[in-house]
């Protein structure tokens, strides 16, 4: 048996992951130049928007909650598109980058597996 979310798991989630992104992001733009504060600058933008999934979650989710499910997309994207930056600037990755992105895109879908079914769910 899987685990299933509920909105309440869902939303604490988001709040959590946004809050976290956001300031780990934003802790780390003083000292970048280059491609490395765009990445930033995207991370704390995408952590601002969890944190705001997560606040709206509970209201969008009888709405299909459709730019939550667009964020989740985006932010797998982003994932692939710094792994494809990666690769381009400085090689082949090693486990430390790669893993985590790895890790980050399989719960992006996880997340967006259920915040589907959940807005199924209570649009019913």
């Amino acid at each position: 048996m899987g685990m299933k979310e509920t909105p309440g798991s869902l939303q604490a989630y988001f709040i959590v992951a946004g809050v976290i992104s956001h300031g780990s992001n934003l802790k780390d733009i003083g000292n970048a130049r280059g491609v490395v504060l765009a990445l930033l600058v995207v991370g704390a933008a995408l952590g601002l928007a969890f944190l705001v999934a997560g606040l709206q979650i509970k209201k969008e989710l009888p709405k299909g909650a459709g730019w939550i499910l667009q964020l989740l997309i985006g932010v797998i994207i982003v994932e692939l598109l710094e792994l494809g930056l990666y690769v381009g600037l400085v090689g082949t990755p090693p486990p430390l980058v790669s893993v985590p992105i790895g890790v980050a895109v399989l719960i992006s879908l996880y997340l967006y597996a259920n915040v589907k079914r959940l807005a199924r769910e209570s649009q019913r």
